[in-house]
C-alpha cells in the first residue's frame, strides 16, 4: 500500500495531506500471488484452535476424577440419608451463609445443625423463620432420628 502511495504524483498542492488511493489496486494487490489468501489463513486458525481445543478435552478427561468434589459427595450421601434435593438445597444454603466449607458438616451433629441452623434464620421474618424451622426439624429427624432439642 505504502508503493502505492508512493508511486502516486505529488501535486504541491495537496501536499500535506493523504491521497486518494483507488480501492480496486489495493484490492488487486491483496489478491495478488504473492500473497496467502486470507481463506487459506483462516483455515489454519481453525485446524489449530480445533486442535488445542482437543488436546485440552483429552488431558480434561484422563484428570476428571482427580479433582476433590465434595458437593457431589454431599449430595449423594444427602440423597443415601433420605433427603430430598430440596432439603440438600436447603443446607447447603445454610453451609454457605455460614461459610462452612461444606454442607457435610451439618451431617454430623444435631447440635451443628441447630446451632447452624439458628444463625441462618435470624435474618429472616418471623414467619420466614418457623417456616425454615420446620423443615430443619424434619430433616434433623431424618437425620438423627427424633430428638429432645429441636431448632
Amino acid at each position: 500500500m505504502m508503493q502505492l502511495l508512493a508511486q502516486t504524483p505529488a501535486d504541491p498542492s495537496t501536499s500535506g495531506t493523504l491521497t486518494r488511493v483507488d480501492l480496486k489496486e489495493v484490492q488487486n494487490h491483496f489478491n495478488s500471488s504473492q500473497m496467502i489468501p486470507i481463506e487459506w489463513i483462516l483455515l489454519a486458525a481453525g485446524i489449530v484452535l480445533v486442535g488445542i481445543s482437543l488436546l485440552s478435552l483429552i488431558r480434561w478427561w484422563k484428570t476428571r476424577h482427580e479433582r476433590s468434589s465434595p458437593m457431589l459427595v454431599f449430595f449423594q450421601v444427602a440423597l443415601r440419608m433420605g433427603l430430598g434435593v430440596l432439603d440438600g438445597w436447603l443446607l447447603y444454603r445454610i453451609a454457605r451463609q455460614q461459610r462452612l466449607p461444606t454442607p457435610l458438616t451439618l451431617m454430623l451433629s444435631p447440635a451443628t445443625l441447630e446451632h447452624h441452623a439458628d444463625r441462618f434464620v435470624a435474618r429472616f421474618s418471623p414467619g420466614r423463620a418457623e417456616m425454615v424451622r420446620h423443615r430443619v426439624r424434619g430433616i434433623e429427624r431424618r437425620l438423627f432420628g427424633a430428638t429432645e432439642g429441636a431448632v
